[in-house]
């Protein structure tokens, strides 16, 4: 009978040898500007470094997962581990190896994921519970369903969540990503892949409409010296490794009252929320690419950026254009070829679009005919633009205090270019100057603070603009429970502000 007892002894015992191996340790990792006093962090080392880290506050815990990375072939590979710490405490709860890291929390589960594979780990214990054959690629708890892209790149399954039984199958061409995904109702999805697609998340397809939202190369391919901007009206979702074609020939998917606004690279479409074509507006001519539709003004405006994806570039596609169109009837009102090659960034103002590249600014008054002009930028004056910055976000040194650039000044659309200088723009003018490496960038609220970032430091700041305390860290922290989680490469420390 003493046998029957060495095998639960020795995986409790290399359980705690796993849990022993992480050092624990108190680090120096800042100072209070009110008191002076050091700020302490309750730091984890680990083997490999931080890959993922995602906060869960039914249970107060943080989950992570480590990943080694090959310095040779500047790539990370399969091996790491996953595990849960507990925010009262400070305390490593389980750790284990893994070949999942990437990370999403559902009340349930902890799913971990990677292009071939989807489990469900408790996360009390920390094993794989359930396993779903593939890579999830969107979860709607209040329904209980995952979507699953398989080995077979044109297959969408639906699975339970919380049991892994199959609720549906249905095909549906992923091989160009999905460029957006929205809701139309609680239980109902637009997906905009090879064309638009319907889905009810509990039963399967509704509808259908092919269109075209990537091309064969025919010619020379230029890499683009910017990405493609990601703006948080576009849900794209990596769902193919396909690399041979030019991708993201499409819009965002616009949802106006019961209408579909979608545009594919030969057309612009508005289709009903049952599936049905209003109209369609031919684009054969204009060459479209990324590109972002709006209403302003009761009009349809199409903003195409003459950006698109080859692999894991973003190259130059045609060139930027604005379109206007009657959103009743696809008829095309005015259009402008941009003076401007390439866009390097834009931004919506009430009535007009401000979009630029490295030499130069363009205005677009939406509601005069798409009128343009260009705010011209001599290089050996400003440098050359690199994005747009939103003042809320950033905030500069003012009187002793810590203040948002649009409590300087909310009537300036503010600007960063590459010789690391902040402008503000107005009534085609430049009226203002920074040192961008000087302002602070907003992480978040925390308490009655506001947590910012420049360089290397966090500093926290108080609703009154007053300096409360300075962390040294480069990494966005994570905040629960009254404390902060800041991963550093192969630590992760905590810093908490129970007594702060």
């Amino acid at each position: 009978m003493k046998h029957l007892f060495i095998l639960p002894f020795l995986i409790i015992s290399a359980s705690n040898f796993k849990l022993n191996a992480q050092k624990k340790q108190i680090h120096l990792i800042g100072s209070s500007a009110v008191s002076g006093q050091s700020v302490m962090a309750t730091t984890f080392s680990f083997e490999n470094p931080l890959y993922k880290m995602i906060a869960d506050s039914l249970s107060n815990s943080i989950y992570f997962t480590t990943r080694k990375y090959d310095f040779a072939t500047k790539r990370y590979v399969s091996v790491g581990s996953c595990g849960k710490i507990e925010a009262d405490e400070d305390s490593l709860h389980w750790f284990k190896n893994v070949t999942q890291f990437e990370l999403n929390n559902t009340a349930q589960f902890l799913i971990l994921s990677n292009a071939n594979k989807s489990s469900g780990y408790n996360k009390n214990f920390g094993y794989d519970q359930i396993n779903f054959p593939g890579k999830i690629v969107h979860v709607n708890e209040k329904l209980n369903v995952a979507l699953v892209i398989s080995n077979n790149v044109n297959q969408l399954h639906a699975h339970e969540l919380t049991t892994g039984n199959l609720l549906w199958s249905s095909d549906i061409n992923n091989e160009n990503n999905w460029n957006d995904l929205t809701y139309v109702n609680d239980s109902t999805i637009i997906i905009a892949a090879s064309g638009l697609t319907s889905i009810n998340l509990r039963k399967g397809k509704n509808w259908e409409i092919k269109l075209e939202t990537s091309s064969k190369p025919k010619g020379q391919i230029i890499i683009s010296e910017n990405p493609i901007i990601s703006k948080a009206t576009i849900q794209s979702i990596e769902t193919s490794n396909i690399v041979n074609q030019i991708t993201n020939l499409a819009s965002n998917i616009l949802v106006d009252n019961s209408t579909l606004f979608f545009a594919d690279k030969n057309s612009l479409n508005a289709i009903t929320l049952d599936g049905k074509l209003i109209w369609q507006q031919n684009l054969k001519n204009y060459e479209l690419s990324q590109s972002i539709i709006s209403i302003i003004n009761g009009e349809l405006l199409l903003f195409n950026l003459g950006k698109a994806h080859f692999g894991d570039n973003t190259i130059v596609y045609g060139k930027p254009f604005l379109i206007k169109l009657d959103k009743t009837n696809g008829t095309i009102i005015s259009d402008q070829n941009s003076k401007l090659e390439t866009v390097f960034d834009f931004v919506k103002l009430n009535h007009s679009v401000l979009f630029a590249n490295k030499k130069g600014i363009s205005t677009t008054d939406i509601t005069n005919s798409l009128f343009e002009s260009i705010i011209e930028l001599d290089e050996r004056k400003y440098g050359q633009f690199k994005s747009f910055i939103n003042p809320d976000e950033y905030y500069a040194e003012r009187e002793g205090h810590i203040v948002p650039l649009s409590f300087i000044n909310s009537q300036l659309v503010f600007f960063v270019t590459n010789n690391d200088k902040v402008y503000g723009v107005s009534n085609h003018k430049i009226e203002y100057e920074y040192h961008f490496t000087e302002l602070y960038k907003k992480q978040f609220d925390v308490n009655r603070a506001v947590l910012l970032k420049n360089g290397l430091k966090h500093f926290l700041v108080s609703k009154n603009f007053e300096l409360l305390t300075t962390i040294n860290s480069e990494e966005m922290p994570l905040f629960l429970n009254n404390k902060l989680f800041f991963s550093d490469k192969k630590k992760l420390h905590i810093v908490s502000f129970q007594n702060k």
